[in-house]
């Protein structure tokens, strides 16, 4: 078998055998790093708004909002809920775009509830 291993332009990795030292130095180290220096942060991102998100719910209600404990709830459990839904269709759209191009589309995706919560807080806080 030799060393024909096609790591370029592909958007599927169709044969991957990291365990294989000829594979492995072929260019098989090399995509494994790239995508861990994709998703690392990526996934550091979407820790800290969740994270951000849950600590933020909790305090609404001290600066303003009008919620009461029911829907607080259901405001923190959004994020976990959201993302285990979505997770059935991250299976299916890396094979379409990329894993990487994919993590990095969802990560951007975050900037959603991120920016969204900013504003929110920061227009009532003037307010106040």
């Amino acid at each position: 078998m030799g060393n024909n291993y096609n790591f370029k332009g592909g958007k599927l990795i169709t044969d991957w055998r990291p365990e294989v030292e000829e594979f492995w130095e072929g260019g098989g180290k090399k995509v494994a790093r790239r995508n861990l220096w994709i998703s690392i942060p990526s996934l550091l991102l979407a820790f800290a708004v969740w994270m951000v998100w849950s600590a933020v719910i909790v305090r609404l209600p001290e600066i303003g909002f009008d919620f009461d404990d029911g829907q607080l709830f259901w405001l923190a459990a959004l994020p976990g809920l959201s993302g285990a839904t979505l997770r059935i269709f991250y299976s299916f759209m890396v094979p379409i775009f990329g894993g990487r191009r994919w993590t990095a589309i969802s990560t951007l995706s975050l900037l959603i509830p991120a920016l969204w919560m900013g504003f929110a807080v920061q227009n009532l806080i003037r307010h106040l």
